[in-house]
């Protein structure tokens, strides 16, 4: 449950960036991110049970990413391409169908949202998508926004079905 809703089916579980880098001996520790791991996990059963859709978001940079400091940026390497920093944290239970959204993968470009150049971009302004819940906690690296969108379509289909 989040904000007091239930998470259903037709709804989308957004994770974002639980990567070994940005926890407590990662390239870039988000202080207390070792924290949220048991209500992450929490989520994702509720999810699971709900058949709701699981997307997890991940840093997903190359070796000369534009933001490092050794690029000229201002972030330390971090979540480097098939390196440990960039895997998800060992404690956090993904299921094996969970859809993988990766960011900042490409030299010459940054994205700080899952919904900026990446596959979700295409589909954030669909009209089934709603965001129903935003919490944000500030890092080193900016803001990072966990999202549950509830999915409209199933909200449209009982409306339709009426």
């Amino acid at each position: 449950m989040i904000g007091g809703e239930k998470i259903g089916e037709g709804d989308v579980l957004l994770i974002v960036d639980v990567q070994n880098d940005f926890f407590p001996d990662g390239a870039l520790p988000v202080a207390g991110s070792d924290v949220i791991l048991p209500r992450v996990n929490a989520l994702i059963e509720e999810a699971e049970r709900a058949g709701a859709l699981i997307v997890a978001q991940r840093d997903w940079h190359p070796p000369n990413h534009i933001s490092f400091v050794q690029q000229g940026g201002p972030w330390p390497r971090h979540c480097v391409q098939h390196e440990s920093g960039a895997a998800f944290h060992r404690n956090l239970r993904l299921p094996a169908d969970a859809l993988i959204v990766s960011k900042a993968d490409r030299p010459d470009l940054e994205q700080y949202s899952a919904f900026d150049r990446s596959d979700l971009a295409v589909e954030k302004n669909a009209p089934w998508l709603r965001p129903a819940v935003r919490t944000a906690h500030e890092n080193p690296a900016g803001v990072v926004f966990s999202i549950v969108e509830r999915n409209l379509r199933s909200e449209s289909g009982r409306r339709n079905a009426q």
